[in-house]
C-alpha cells in the first residue's frame, strides 16, 4: 500500500503494524458488503504443514518453508465494519473493527489517489497466481456509502476525511480491504547497510551469509514482482515488511502498481535493479513464463459482475513487461548457466 515518503505506505503499514490503540470502536451499525466474486484467491486461514528444502546456495543448515502466514482474515470473508477511524496522513485509509471482531485496513476508491485501491487486489491475485506467499491478501469490498459514514462518524477526523475525499458511485463505495496484521515489522530494504548487503546476495558468485538464503530469495522475488506489476514506490519507505516470525517477507503497499501512467524515471530504476539481478527464484520464473495476456485477464478477472479490476490497456503491459523479465532471465542463463540464474529454489 507508497505511501508518498510516509503516506499510503506507511499509513498502510500502520494498518499492519501491530500497535492497535486498544480502543474499542463503539458504533453498532453494521456496512453491507459486497464480495469479489473471483474464485480461489484467498489465502488459507489455518495453512496445512509446508513443505521443508533446503536451500541450494550452500546454506544447507537453513530449511526454509514456502508457509503462507496465518492471516485475519481471507477474502472469502464478508464481515461487516462495526467501526473506523482515519489512520492516514496524506492518505485516505481507514482502520476497521469488523463484526467478526477482526481488524483491517481499508483503502477506499478517493479522490486524491482515485482507482488505487485496484493495485491491492491485483497484486495479492497475481501473486496467488505466481505461487507465491508473500502478498497479504487485498479483497474488494463494496459497501453502502450512507452506513460507510455512519460507522465513521464517531470520529470527527475519519467523518470528515470520508465527506471530503472517498468517491460514492450510485451509493456505493469500492475499495479495498487488507489484513490487520499484528506483530508485523519493517524491513529497511532500501535504507543502508541493507540495500547493499541484499543488492550483493543476488549478485553473481557473492557469498550469501549463513541463515540469509531465504531471505535473499524473497529480495530477489520482490525486484521480479515489481518490475513486472510497475510498482514505482516500493523504496520510497516501510513498503516491505517481516511477519512476526522475522522470515518471511511481505510485499506490503501496492497501490503505487499497476496505473494507467506510472513515472518513467521510477520504472527505470525497476529496470535497472532488475538488469543488477544475476539470481532468480526457479519456482518465479517457471511461473511468470504461464503468464500471457490472456492468462492475465482471467487471473485479473473483476471486481464486480461485468467491470474488470484492470483495464486491457494495463493487463497487455503486464504482459509486457514479463516477456521482458523471462528474456532477461534466458539471457542470464544463457552467460552464466541455469545453476547460478535460477539460483534460488
Amino acid at each position: 500500500m507508497s505511501l508518498r515518503r510516509r503516506n499510503s505506505a506507511l499509513v498502510l503499514a500502520l494498518a499492519f503494524v501491530a500497535a492497535c490503540d486498544g480502543k474499542k470502536a463503539t458504533p453498532e451499525t453494521t456496512v453491507p458488503a459486497t464480495a469479489s466474486a473471483t474464485p480461489s484467491l484467498a489465502s488459507p486461514s489455518a495453512p496445512p504443514s509446508p513443505p521443508v528444502a533446503t536451500t541450494v546456495d550452500g546454506d544447507a543448515a537453513v530449511a526454509v518453508t514456502d508457509a503462507k502466514p496465518t492471516w485475519a482474515f481471507d477474502c472469502t470473508d464478508t464481515s461487516t465494519p462495526k467501526g473506523g477511524k482515519s489512520i492516514g496522513h496524506t492518505s485516505v485509509v481507514f482502520k476497521l473493527l469488523l463484526s467478526s471482531g477482526k481488524k483491517a485496513a481499508w483503502k477506499p476508491n478517493a479522490k486524491k489517489v482515485k482507482g488505487r485501491y485496484k493495485g491491492e487486489v491485483a497484486a495479492f491475485r497475481l501473486a496467488e497466481a505466481l505461487g507465491i506467499a508473500n502478498v497479504p491478501p487485498a479483497c474488494i469490498r463494496v459497501f453502502d456509502a450512507r452506513a460507510a459514514a455512519a460507522v465513521l462518524a464517531q470520529s470527527d477526523e475519519a467523518s470528515t476525511l470520508f465527506a471530503d475525499e472517498v468517491i460514492v458511485e450510485q451509493g456505493k463505495v469500492y475499495g479495498a480491504l487488507i489484513p490487520w496484521i499484528d506483530g508485523l515489522s519493517f524491513w529497511p530494504i532500501e535504507k543502508e547497510p541493507l540495500r547493499t548487503e541484499a543488492r550483493a546476495w543476488l549478485g553473481a558468485g557473492k557469498p550469501i551469509p549463513a541463515g540469509k538464503s531465504d531471505l535473499a530469495r524473497q529480495a530477489s522475488m520482490l525486484v521480479a514482482f515489481d518490475f513486472i506489476t510497475g510498482n514505482w514506490d516500493r523504496y520510497s519507505g516501510e513498503n516491505v515488511g517481516l511477519d512476526p516470525t522475522g522470515t518471511h517477507v511481505l510485499f506490503i503497499d501496492n497501490d503505487a502498481a499497476f496505473m494507467e501512467g506510472p513515472p518513467k524515471a521510477q520504472l527505470e530504476r525497476n529496470k535497472a535493479l532488475l538488469d543488477g539481478t544475476d539470481r532468480f527464484s526457479r519456482a518465479f520464473v517457471a511461473g511468470a513464463r504461464k503468464l500471457d495476456a490472456e492468462r492475465l485477464a482471467a487471473v485479473f478477472g473483476d471486481e464486480a459482475p461485468g467491470r474488470p479490476l484492470l483495464s486491457s490497456a494495463v493487463t497487455e503491459n503486464v504482459a509486457r513487461r514479463i516477456k521482458e523479465l523471462v528474456a532477461i532471465v534466458d539471457a542470464k542463463i544463457a552467460a552464466r548457466g541455469e545453476a547460478e540464474t535460477l539460483y534460488f529454489r
